[in-house]
């Protein structure tokens, strides 16, 4: 087993990159304890871009909740 089963109450490693053909950045830890839904998708995939209207229906129903897509 390579990997390590994360448990409830886990700190998550820290992950930060660059926006795609983009100046903007992103930090994980700038989100708190929210939850956050990550989608890694790729802009020349069918099936990618079939779920982006799914994930802007996650976004908008639950971003007032402290939720982050």
């Amino acid at each position: 087993a390579r990997f390590k089963k994360h448990q409830i109450g886990d700190t998550m490693m820290p992950i930060s990159g660059r926006i795609s053909q983009s100046k903007d950045s992103f930090n994980l830890f700038n989100h708190g304890d929210s939850i956050l839904i990550i989608d890694f998708s790729y802009t020349t995939c069918g099936w990618c871009i079939y779920c982006i209207p799914a994930l802007n229906a996650l976004h908008k129903r639950y971003d007032s909740t402290g939720v982050a897509v």
